[in-house]
């Protein structure tokens, strides 16, 4: 087994998740190929959560840009994955598999909301679809003047790959009629190379159930530890011991040599997305960077330890405090709070050029809306 130091093990991961030197715009895709997926979130604050993922990494990024990958250039597409996200389109084929579970349990829900009225609801949809017509789900529901509980007949349609999302108002999605997907199995080749996947998207990964390991198929321990014993004779991926953190992480093994060929981490500053790939696991963050965790969005405000809205701040290998941001009435950017860990060395600099990015990026003629 494969060992490292503590120090080793926050310069990998922050060198692993890109937040040490952001790349140029034309390296999006190497974004994307690093870290597979990005998890979508509609709560805007600042920026929606894969438009902050992709801030901190990306030099000049606004959130037009990724409104274009995904429905002009369509090398991007969305989808179900550990949440809804977003992730390179060359894989829809391999992901049939999560969109149709997603599908499948969303069928099982509407047909105990709306019985027999439920082939109805999806042949009038998709009569609408196959018309031609490009339709959003506020539509629907105004049209037909009811609402189906948390059913949504175009989300259903776009899992079974009967509809795509063709663009994006605000969080308002607009579908069209589209083919089904391959109906790629669920067999081993599918489970090791979506596990496989996921271990890439984090970079670092504890075999046992985690935030980290959340949705279909790599959730369930049953059809994920055969798939990790696969892996681990295939040599895809080693087990690794970081010194002083209980348990063993898993890795893929090309990146092992990387480790031992690792410079220490810059000085660079970044404020990371409440869902960044790189918070996916709040166990790990806690063990190897002495960093609690949480995000409170949800959390009712007077039980709140810190505030609604938190961006966790890395500088160099080390998390060392969390900022509350706030957006202004005539759209600049402020600090609410923040909070800074005990012992941390105040980077004033560093942060304010961090800030300084926020400009651009809130004040972009394309930002999306």
């Amino acid at each position: 087994m494969y060992t490292m130091s503590l120090e080793q093990a926050r310069d990998y991961l922050v060198q692993y998740h890109m937040l040490d030197q952001r790349c140029h715009k034309s390296q999006a895709k190497q974004v994307f190929y690093r870290l597979r997926t990005i998890q979508y979130d509609p709560l805007k604050v600042v920026g929606r959560n894969a438009e902050l993922v992709l801030k901190a990494r990306i030099n000049d990024f606004h959130p037009s840009d990724l409104n274009d990958w995904l429905y002009h250039e369509r090398w991007l597409m969305d989808g179900w994955d550990k949440m809804m996200s977003s992730y390179p389109v060359d894989g829809r084929e391999m992901m049939t598999p999560v969109s149709l579970r997603h599908a499948s349990a969303m069928e099982h829900q509407a047909r105990q909301q709306l019985g027999d009225r439920f082939e109805s609801v999806i042949d009038y949809v998709l009569d609408r679809l196959r018309s031609g017509e490009r339709l959003k789900k506020s539509q629907l529901t105004k049209e037909l003047d009811q609402t189906y509980g948390s059913f949504q007949p175009l989300d259903y349609l776009f899992h079974r790959g009967q509809a795509e999302i063709v663009d994006r108002k605000n969080t308002q999605k607009i579908y069209r009629l589209t083919q089904s997907p391959p109906n790629k199995s669920t067999d081993d080749d599918f489970l090791d190379w979506y596990i496989y996947r996921r271990i890439q998207a984090t970079g670092l990964i504890r075999p046992k159930r985690t935030d980290a390991w959340l949705g279909h198929f790599v959730w369930d321990h049953r059809s994920r530890d055969p798939a990790l014993e696969r892996l681990l004779e295939r040599e895809l991926i080693s087990q690794v011991k970081v010194k002083t953190v209980a348990g063993y992480f898993l890795i893929p093994t090309d990146q092992i040599q990387w480790i031992e060929n690792l410079s220490p981490s810059g000085e660079e500053l970044r404020l990371l997305a409440p869902l960044d790939n790189f918070l996916w696991d709040r166990q790990l963050i806690e063990d190897i960077f002495d960093f609690y965790y949480r995000w409170e969005v949800y959390v009712p405000a007077v039980k709140r330890q810190w505030g609604y809205y938190v961006l966790p701040i890395v500088h160099g290998n080390r998390l060392i405090g969390r900022l509350e941001p706030e957006r202004t009435n005539n759209g600049t950017f402020r600090i609410k709070q923040i909070w800074w860990e005990d012992g941390a060395v105040i980077p004033s600099q560093a942060l304010e050029q961090e800030l300084a990015t926020f400009e651009t990026f809130l004040h972009s003629k394309n930002s999306v809306e």
